[in-house]
């Protein structure tokens, strides 16, 4: 039985309100204009052309842009990893403040929880800005041409990849491509099939603009083997296994840039070779470990604080074996006065030091791709290329061989390897809506499970304002 919803007693908000007429919101930050989201049209284009006028206002706007992806309730910050696991089977809930990870863990979203508005809002200002940075590059002829080609690879990057996690969580979305305030307005719904392509067509793009090497702190600005990383990923989920095994076989095969690291307790690092995107994390929780505080690192000392309190499942715990070094460099315990928590501790060092953060967000790494492409390979029938690439990631992790030799039992053994491997990283719901199994797997868990509980409610107050924004999922 879902929550009961309540009408919210708020004016009511057009879609991306908070957008309004401006072209690029995130450069308040940069250039102190407080009343920069009243201007008139014709002083947002006189704007956006000193903007990117010079490498710096330019660089300045696509920080911006990182800045608002990264922060609290955005898809791509600490968020996503955090919902997807309490969705799933990977994390308990065990604090009261965050209404959204409390209901889904327990399977009572609402459409009028203020949570669910945060990441959707977030998301779609996130997108927006890309939009304003596409936009005022397109045209552009100030900026040499790589720079511009770069910066415009990393907007066309971002907006297919906030795209792809909302689609997994909310299904049919307006996928926006303007800033025009009219059309954001009013824009419906896109079905998943166009949406896919259109997120092909914007990485496909990002590939050819970006140059292959970040040039970022640690690995934090996007290349066109991060594309080629995600494309990979959209590939797999609308089934195209020879472009799946493609695109990871061109990341895998840059043995140069990407490497798995023999240490695990080294994959998270800042200067990690196993990392191929990473968000820079300043010093904030870390999605799927301590993202609102389970640990709150306060001069190096965890402390444990009631108001984000977050373990790993019975369900994720038991998938390791006593041999899986995973189960030992990845999973920490902390007791005190009130109990004992097993959490996930992928990363060792939330809070940095002088130097500034050791870990940041790692949201594309090798490992991924070698079990991408070890799927990809089962489906198409290489299935001893297809053990190749799933016994590499089980020997990093101390583990011996699997034999398997029918198709079935290797997809088996890939998925339980995905668990193993890239748990709190924000894939396990999607792997169990992808492949179908979220009734038969979460119906057992969820006390209150319903097959349509494999998408999240679009907040009821965007419906309210903009009626093509309807219907509302089934079951809400």
């Amino acid at each position: 039985m879902k929550k009961t919803k309540i009408q919210s007693s708020k004016s009511k908000t057009l879609l991306l309100k908070k957008i309004r007429l401006v072209t690029l919101p995130f450069l308040v930050s940069f250039f102190g204009c407080k009343d920069f989201v009243e201007i008139d049209p014709p002083q947002t284009e006189i704007v956006r052309e000193n903007i990117f006028s010079s490498e710096e206002s330019a660089e300045a706007a696509i920080n911006g842009l990182y800045s608002i992806s990264n922060g609290l309730g955005t898809m791509l910050g600490t968020d996503h990893a955090m919902l997807n696991g309490m969705l799933s089977d990977e994390f308990n809930f065990l604090a009261t403040w965050n209404t959204l990870y409390l209901d889904g863990n327990r399977n009572e979203v609402a459409p009028d929880d203020s949570f669910l508005f945060s990441i959707w809002e977030s998301s779609y200002r996130s997108i927006n800005n890309a939009n304003g940075v596409i936009e005022g590059l397109q045209e552009n002829t100030s900026l040499s041409g790589n720079l511009r080609n770069q910066l415009l690879g990393e907007a066309l990057f971002f907006r297919a990849f906030l795209h792809f996690q909302l689609t997994n969580f909310f299904g049919p979305i307006p996928y926006a491509i303007s800033t025009d305030v009219e059309t954001n307005n009013s824009i419906g719904k896109t079905d998943r099939s166009t949406i896919y392509q259109n997120i092909v067509e914007d990485l496909v793009n990002a590939q050819d603009l970006m140059t292959e090497v970040s040039n970022g702190i640690g690995r934090t600005r996007p290349t066109s083997y991060a594309a080629t990383a995600l494309l990979s990923r959209v590939y797999l989920y609308t089934e195209n296994w020879i472009g799946a095994e493609s695109a990871a076989s061109e990341v895998i095969d840059q043995s140069e840039l990407f490497s798995l690291t023999s240490d695990l307790n080294t994959v998270f690092l800042r200067e990690s070779e196993e990392a191929i995107f990473q968000l820079y994390s300043e010093g904030r929780g870390i999605p799927g470990i301590t993202p609102m505080g389970t640990l709150l690192i306060i001069l190096g000392t965890p402390r444990f604080f009631d108001f984000g309190a977050t373990e790993l499942s019975s369900q994720q715990l038991s998938v390791f074996t006593g041999d899986d070094d995973r189960a030992t460099d990845w999973v920490d315990t902390l007791t005190n006065s009130r109990g004992t928590w097993i959490f996930c501790g992928k990363y060792k060092n939330v809070g940095g030091s002088l130097n500034g953060p050791e870990e940041f967000i790692t949201l594309l790494r090798l490992a991924e791709q070698y079990l991408i492409r070890s799927e990809a390979r089962t489906r198409s029938g290489n299935l001893s290329g297809a053990l190749e690439d799933l016994n590499t990631i089980r020997n990093r992790a101390g583990l011996s061989n699997v034999t398997l030799t029918d198709r079935s039992s290797i997809i088996d053994a890939i998925i339980l390897e995905r668990r193993r491997e890239l748990f709190g990283e924000g894939h396990r719901w999607f792997d169990l809506n992808r492949l179908g199994k979220s009734n038969e797997i979460l119906g057992t868990l969820k006390e209150n499970w319903e097959s349509t509980d494999v998408l999240l409610p679009i907040p009821e107050r965007e419906i309210l304002n903009n009626s093509n924004l309807g219907p509302q999922n089934l079951g809400y």
